[in-house]
């Protein structure tokens, strides 16, 4: 199925809710099911803004290479499309490409958010059953609620 930019952004803010429910619900310190739905919304941010920058339309389909194409990636592998890193860095540089720096408030909180997630997420973790570290819930929601708040400022 193709996704589109439309489809990102309703996921991002649906798993954000969903994330916090379990997160409630769950009662632990580190619910794993949440701070996975976490990691899952930035990467859905991530791609809405790059797609929002690079000129897609929001319901038309969006193709993944492009998101290569922006970092000198010509083939992507198969986790390549989760991988928070890439997917910010093809971001930035599809904002510099067109002259669309972020202030550097905003830069530095992206950089920082991310490259905290990346420590911490992986689509991989929807297999994994051992406990996560006190205080990666409050960290993965901190950095997803920031993510979907900066939403638009991305995607400008």
């Amino acid at each position: 199925m193709a996704e589109t930019i439309d489809q990102y952004e309703v996921a991002a803010g649906e798993r954000l809710l969903d994330a916090l429910a379990l997160a409630i619900t769950d009662g632990r310190e580190a619910s794993r099911g949440s701070v996975y739905l976490f990691g899952y919304v930035i990467e859905m941010v991530l791609k809405a803004a790059f797609f929002r920058v690079h000129g897609a339309q929001p319901a038309h389909p969006v193709r993944l290479a492009a998101i290569g194409a922006a970092v000198g990636k010509k083939n992507l592998g198969a986790g390549d499309g989760h991988n928070l890193g890439l997917l910010r860095d093809a971001l930035i540089a599809e904002r510099s490409r067109a002259q669309l720096d972020l202030p550097a408030v905003v830069r530095g909180e992206l950089d920082r958010r991310v490259d905290r997630a990346r420590a911490t997420w992986s689509v991989d973790m929807r297999y994994d059953g051992s406990p996560l570290p006190r205080g990666v819930m409050a960290a993965m929601f901190e950095d997803a609620s920031w993510m979907f708040a900066q939403r638009f400022v991305l995607a400008q």
